[in-house]
């Protein structure tokens, strides 16, 4: 949405609501980072705010997806056998365990929103 300059907007509009939807409201606009005014008069003129909160999860989800395709190429190295060429053990498990806890993050924030 185009920025107007303040003066332009002389008009009010009054919108009773109950404490939860008022919560519920705030709630909506803190998740796309926008005031409460900013986010009812965009989705007043037909605009969808988008939320921030999807944007994190999207990364969230592609570095778990990055973890996993890294523990794949040490996983092919450490099972060739070809001496000298294969992963440390250690190596392995701690990107496992890496992985996991970025998984474990990802899906709690998904289950969160």
């Amino acid at each position: 949405m185009a920025k107007t300059e303040p003066r332009d907007r002389i008009n009010r509009l009054l919108v009773t609501v109950n404490t939860a939807e008022r919560n519920i409201i705030q709630g909506h606009a803190a998740a796309c980072s926008m005031s409460v005014s900013s986010y009812l008069r965009a989705l007043g003129v037909g605009h969808e705010p988008k939320s921030k909160l999807d944007a994190q999860v999207g990364l969230e989800l592609c570095k778990t997806r990055a973890d996993l395709a890294h523990l794949g190429t040490l996983l092919k190295l450490w099972l060739t056998e070809k001496d000298g060429l294969g992963a440390a053990p250690d190596d392995v498990r701690a990107l496992l365990a890496k992985v996991q806890e970025t998984a474990d993050a990802a899906r709690d924030r998904v289950r969160a929103l």
